[in-house]
């Protein structure tokens, strides 16, 4: 069974990775003003998705690298710093998902008329940031880093910490 898990890990990681409460959110508002309407995009996204997580997970089997790591041995010199750069992109995008996140957890509570959404937004931030606070974590810091990451493979990073 946990052979089994281990190879569901990658898949599992990737697709759940991307259903946070902004994109509950979003999902929901787009499914209450269109229906089935874009039903049909899914026919067209899905298999170009799973053939790019097949590349990426296979690769980082093979190898044992994570795909940044890859690019940059492939492409030279020059690829350290589009790497580099394409990674800070990504963390200063990550600033408005987070905070989308926590708005959509505050709209979610006033839904069930638990108060306003500025308050629980903040709640949420409050005790997510307590819960990742450094040392509060089971897992080391760089087991935690790696696993945060949409790169895989998780399995290999953590193994040590086991």
């Amino acid at each position: 069974m946990r052979g089994y898990l281990r190879a569901l890990g990658p898949g599992l990681v990737t697709g759940a990775s991307d259903d946070d409460p902004s994109g509950i959110a979003t999902y929901a508002q787009a499914g209450a003003s269109f229906g089935f309407g874009f039903l049909w995009t899914a026919l067209l996204t899905f298999p170009l998705m799973a053939a790019v997580q097949e590349i990426c997970d296979r690769t980082a089997l093979a190898t044992g690298k994570g795909l940044g790591e890859l690019a940059t041995e492939r492409l030279g010199g020059n690829a350290r710093g589009v790497v580099i750069g394409l990674v800070g992109v990504l963390i200063v995008a990550n600033g408005p998902n987070v905070a989308a996140d926590l708005v959509a957890v505050g709209s979610g509570m006033q839904l069930l008329h638990a108060g306003p959404p500025v308050v629980w937004s903040l709640v949420a931030g409050v005790e997510i940031s307590a819960f990742r606070s450094p040392g509060r974590s089971s897992l080391s810091p760089a087991c935690s880093s790696c696993c945060a990451s949409r790169f895989w493979p998780t399995s290999r990073c953590c193994s040590s910490s086991r």
